[in-house]
């Protein structure tokens, strides 16, 4: 894709602002859900060690 062809594709969304007619919901997921900062580096050993403890 050329570059710009989708201006503001990977900016945020504040899903609170989008209308109701996009139907979008949360995933009903029921499992434990890990927040990783993806701009920071991060320990993989860790994140995977703390995945295997979740099976």
């Amino acid at each position: 894709m050329a570059s710009g062809a989708r201006p503001h594709i990977d900016l945020p969304i504040d899903h609170a602002e989008l209308p109701e007619s996009t139907c979008w919901t949360p995933l009903a997921l029921n499992a434990p859900l890990r927040r990783v900062d993806t701009t920071q580096p991060q320990d993989s050993a860790e994140l995977a060690r703390w995945v295997r403890e979740q099976g």
